[in-house]
């Protein structure tokens, strides 16, 4: 996924918070769980200073609950996105190797077409890991486990891995609808990114993907409208890590370093 590139900062908006304030946010997340979500990045080919953003902003790297009890854990998503996630990765045809690590931490929301060997990760079973997941399992489906949906967004309180996988592997999702052509390069959208992340990706399909006039908007005009953005909280998250000296541009600075 890393074919495309990324303006920063996304327009002439600034930060609402201040230099020394956001420096003091992502070293925050940093020492909280940096390693963690470098390491959950790079494996899902993600660039580690866009989720390691995210994820400054969504919990400051803690493991911590929503103020409306809705979302979880490092990347403050839930057992409904969780569904979401299995759904596309599915039908992107991710491979099994790439899913096992979350396959592993939910394995009761599958049922098995062919077994999965005790030594899936022996150099004899590089084939099979590139094999679509759904070679191997069949997914239940959100009717077949809602009712213990409490137990997985509990878990993303307390298994730190497990929960940044899942906030990846939805930042994957969005990026790859966010990416607009621009002549003959392709840039990501943050700005619709975070749209997606912070009020849902059937806000991004439906107000922005689905609807070309609103596609044409460039971040200036979209971070302004109220019909399209949420004013009070994804307008100052799109600024904070999208902004002139948001979390990402203090980061191409060199004024946070990330290693």
């Amino acid at each position: 996924m890393a074919n495309w590139k990324i303006k920063v900062p996304q327009g002439t908006y600034k930060s609402d918070r201040t230099i020394s304030e956001s420096i003091a946010e992502l070293q925050k997340a940093k020492t909280a769980s940096g390693k963690e979500l470098k390491e959950i990045s790079e494996f899902y080919s993600l660039p580690f200073y866009l989720v390691f953003a995210v994820a400054t902003l969504e919990s400051g790297g803690q493991s911590i609950r929503s103020f409306d009890g809705l979302s979880y854990g490092v990347m403050q998503t839930n057992a409904e996105t969780m569904d979401g996630v299995i759904k596309e990765v599915f039908k992107q045809g991710m491979t099994m190797g790439k899913f096992y690590p979350l396959y592993l931490d939910i394995k009761p929301l599958f049922t098995l077409k062919k077994p999965i060997p005790a030594n899936f990760w022996d150099n004899s079973n590089i084939a099979l890991r590139q094999e679509p997941a759904s070679n191997f399992l069949r997914y239940k489906g959100w009717e077949a486990w809602k009712s213990t949906k409490s137990t997985y967004n509990q878990k993303m309180m307390t298994n730190k891995p497990f929960a940044i996988r899942v906030g990846v592997l939805f930042l994957r999702q969005l990026i790859g609808d966010s990416l607009e052509k621009v002549g003959q390069d392709v840039y990501l959208r943050m700005d619709w990114v975070i749209k997606g992340y912070n009020m849902g990706y059937y806000s991004l399909k439906f107000g922005i993907l689905n609807k070309p006039q609103n596609r044409a908007l460039d971040s200036n005009a979209l971070i302004i409208r109220p019909d399209l953005i949420n004013q009070r909280y994804t307008k100052p998250y799109i600024q904070r890590i999208g902004g002139i000296n948001g979390y990402l541009d203090l980061i191409k600075q060199g004024k946070f370093k990330l290693s």
